[in-house]
């Protein structure tokens, strides 16, 4: 379920039933806050359910992205919010609208569906585990570690 202005996709189709029928479920669910609560009760109404996506991102962190940026899961990046309580992830970029065009400028053109996806990879004659974010960060730790660690997220961000 989406909360907290998490964002959601729906249909067209999904969208032209919830607009005919939304209003009408406002009265029905005072207790309910944001109007992603009262369009997950209208789906929910209309039977369909909700799919989690692991692409779309909305974090309450502040400070440096890096860590949960470089553990992003095999998945396509959907969206990235609310980007003005975090830092740039690239040092370059003058502004948050900056690191966007960076990022679509750059990577996003060349294979946008391999934005931000972690491969794991291992140096046996260094005992390194490598893990490579493509088109954004490679890093590199002594000592094998297992793929669940490595896409763990590092502590990197503020709390």
């Amino acid at each position: 379920m989406a909360y907290g202005g998490a964002r959601f996709a729906i249909s067209r189709p999904l969208a032209a039933a919830l607009s005919r029928m939304q209003d009408c479920y406002l009265h029905h669910y005072p207790a309910l806050y944001g109007s992603d609560d009262r369009i997950q009760a209208c789906m929910a109404k209309l039977g369909v359910p909700l799919t989690c996506h692991p692409g779309f991102h909305q974090y309450d962190i502040y400070g440096d992205l890096l860590g949960l940026l470089m553990a992003h899961p095999v998945v396509q990046l959907i969206t990235l919010h609310p980007l003005d309580v975090v830092q740039p992830v690239f040092p370059s970029a003058p502004s948050h609208a900056g690191m966007l065009c960076l990022l679509f400028d750059g990577p996003i053109q060349l294979d946008s569906m391999a934005i931000f996806q972690q491969s794991i990879c291992y140096d046996a004659d260094h005992l390194w585990t490598v893990s490579v974010l493509w088109d954004f960060v490679v890093q590199i730790v002594r000592g094998v570690m297992s793929p669940q660690e490595m896409e763990m997220p590092m502590w990197t961000f503020l709390n």
